[in-house]
Order: structure tokens, then sequence, then C-alpha cells
């Protein structure tokens, strides 16, 4: 196992006798926060775990201990290595000269249900309790509350431990959505830059953009869903995205029939609320600079005859306490229930949720538009309630009501 830190006092005679008491803990992460054990009688945190007992080996130490002091069950298959902390000073204990002790800390995952601690006599006394935690409230807290007669060494190996396992989430983050970004060819790199006043800033030079993020300016828990979000402003604009069928990507001059095919249709421009064009006037023109000024506006082309058969439309919304994209569609009506809408929007849906991260994806439609409700419903969307008078039917002239829609995370 790798070396994280080493933590000598070098306040003892090397030559005296040792006391070796190997220990095991887990990292548990859950929604960008980490399962600690809190002792609420001298308020700090440590991670769950405790002493291998002789013929024990660490990983089945882990397992019992963590059990025993937060009731959580470790799946065994999940277990990865961490890293050790190496830890050497003064014995407290009458005749030992000196405490040595190998920190082993894993990554771990947990079965949903919990079970009733088995706590030791100290560990009852001192209160000990479960608590998913900001790791960033757990290093202040072993740092700057007052803890009695609690070891600070002790604490401060958890602060330093929380420190490097931010690093490595943040890296390990940085990664993903580089990767991400490479299938879908777009050269990214990711880097912390805490100089910056925003959360993220990004420049474009030589083909490589870098995304710079500051994580001095988020709070941790939503360090994934900003990094995801800031990659997705660069990705999204320059996507291009194939399926089976489809092509997905930006407007080009020459959508402008096909498009106008699209927009002549009643019955479609209808479902999505738009005017019908007759002709290629001036606004139809217009209408195509909108088009291609949109940079989340996508159009479906066929990839068997190269024809633009639909479009798909991103727009974030802003009303929502997370981040939330709205997506609208249409599809041409000699290519309806054909499941391309279906297969159009589960490549882009798995992109904003899976990839980026995205935690809401909404959607609207009119109620009487039976085939998209049942569309988004078979998309996994649930129906959330009714909007009254949402939004002004270019066709009819008059306001209509939509039925909303959200997708939220799995």
């Amino acid at each position: 196992m790798r070396l994280l830190f080493e933590m000598d006092t070098r306040d003892y005679d090397p030559n005296g006798r040792a006391f070796v008491r190997p220990s095991a803990r887990g990292i548990i992460l859950r929604g960008g926060k980490v399962a600690m054990v809190h002792s609420l009688k001298y308020d700090y945190y440590k991670f769950p775990g405790g002493g291998i007992e002789p013929g024990e080996t660490p990983v089945a130490a882990l397992c019992r201990e963590v059990a025993e002091e937060s009731g959580l069950r470790v799946i065994p298959d999940s277990i990865r290595e961490f890293g050790l902390v190496h830890r050497v000073q003064k014995s407290d204990q009458k005749d030992v000269e000196v405490f040595i002790q190998d920190n082993y800390y894993y990554l771990c995952e947990v079965s949903p249900e919990a079970e009733p601690q088995k706590l030791d006599d100290y560990e009852a006394e001192e209160r000990f309790t479960l608590e998913y935690v900001d790791p960033d409230t757990a290093i202040r807290t072993n740092r700057e509350k007052d803890h009695g007669p609690k070891d600070q060494r002790m604490l401060e190996r958890e602060a330093r431990v929380l420190e490097l396992l931010k690093a490595s989430e943040m890296e390990r983050i940085h990664r993903e959505l580089e990767a991400l970004c490479r299938r879908y060819q777009i050269d990214l790199e990711i880097r912390t830059d805490e100089t910056i006043e925003r959360k993220f800033a990004a420049e474009e030079g030589s083909g490589k953009i870098i995304l710079k993020m500051n994580p001095g300016n988020i709070e941790f828990p939503d360090y994934r869903e900003t990094a995801g979000y800031a990659a997705g402003k660069l990705l999204l604009p320059r996507l291009r995205l194939e399926t089976d069928r489809l092509v997905l990507r930006r407007f080009k001059a020459e959508d402008a029939d096909d498009c106008f095919e699209l927009l002549s249709d009643p019955v479609g421009t209808y479902m999505n609320c738009c005017e019908t064009f007759t002709e290629k006037n001036a606004e139809f023109a217009q209408r195509m600079q909108f088009f291609a000024d949109q940079q989340t506006r996508y159009m479906i082309e066929y990839r068997e005859n190269g024809k633009v058969i639909g479009t798909i439309s991103l727009e974030e919304d802003d009303s929502r306490a997370v981040t939330a994209m709205e997506i609208g569609y249409g599809i041409h009506p000699a290519y309806q229930r054909k499941g391309i809408a279906f297969e159009a929007l589960s490549a882009l849906l798995v992109l904003l949720r899976a990839g980026l991260g995205l935690p809401l994806v909404i959607a609207e439609t009119l109620p009487e538009n039976e085939a998209s409700i049942g569309l988004l419903r078979k998309l996994g969307f649930r129906q959330e309630g009714l909007r009254h008078k949402a939004i002004w039917h270019d066709g009819l002239d008059r306001p209509v009501d939509l039925l909303s829609f959200y997708r939220d995370a799995p």
C-alpha cells in the first residue's frame, strides 16, 4: 500500500520498548460527503475503523471495525486501497517507550441498510455517532475546536487524510471529464487554480481548452456537479453525437430546406408551440439564424440519407434549486413512431446525466400531446404538474397550459 505520509514526533528513545498496534479505517463516500464517526463528547471526527487483532487481516479488521463503530456493512468486493499513514510517537503507557501504528485506509462501499452500533465502553461514553459530513467541516472541527484530553496528533492525522482524499477525488473527477470530452473530440484539460475569482474559468488556444477550477470557491459536495456543469458549458456547444441511425450536430446553412419541411408541418408546429411557415420569407430566414445562433440546438440527421429529420434544444433553467436543463424536441412526421426521438434523447441523456452529472433534466409538453407524454415516461421522466397558461402559443395566438416533467438523479 502506498505511503500517504509519516507522523514521527521523535520525542522517544528509539532503543526503548515498542508497542505496535496497526489499524484499518474505511473511507466511505456518498454525494460528496464522507462517513465519519463524530465524538459528541469531545467534538472531533474520525474515520470508522480501529485496531487489527492478532491473526486478523487488515481487510477483515476493516469490515469488523466499520460495522462496530458505525453500523455500516462494507461490501467486500468494493474495497480498494487508498493509502497508509505511519505514526510513531512516545507512548503514554507505563513500561512502553514507543508507540508505533500503521494506519491502513481503504475506499469502500457499504450496504444501504445500517445496523445498530456495537460500541466499546469508551466509544459509548464519547457518544460515537455516524455522520455523513463535508470534509471541510470535519477538517475545521478537528483543527479548530477544543477536544479536551484527546490526542491532537490523531485528529490531525484524520484531517490530513481528508485533505488528500479531497485532492484525489478532484483529480479523479478531472480525469473522468477529460476522458468524456475526448470521446466527443474535445481536447480538454482541467486544472486547479485558486487565483481565479470565480468557481471556474476557461481559456482556449492551439486547439486545446484549459478549464481552471478554484476549489476554494466550491463546497466539496458540490464539486462534481460544478465541474460537470463547467465541462458541459464547453462541450455542449461543440457536441457531435452519433448513434446507430442518427447524428446530432449543430445547424448548418444547407439544413434550411430540411428545416422548412419541419416548420411547415402544421401538426408538428402546433405540438411544439411554434409558428408554422408556408414560405421561405424573411421571418423564416430569421428563424434559421436563430437556429444557427443557438449553441445547444442540435439537428437530428438521419445517417442513411443525410437528411435533417428533427431538432433537439437544450436550455438552462435557473428557476430551480439545482442546476437544471430543459430539453425540447421535434421530429419530421414521416419519421415519427420509428423510435427516432427515443434513440436521440437517450444518447443525449446519457451524456447529460452519467457523463456530466447534471442533477435534473426537465421537459414540458401540451396535455394533448400523448405521443410526447409517452416518450418522456419511457425515458424515465416523471410528471410534476400542470403549468396554467405557461407560454404564448404562436400558432394559436393565445397562452396554453403545459404538462411539466422531470428526470431526477438515478
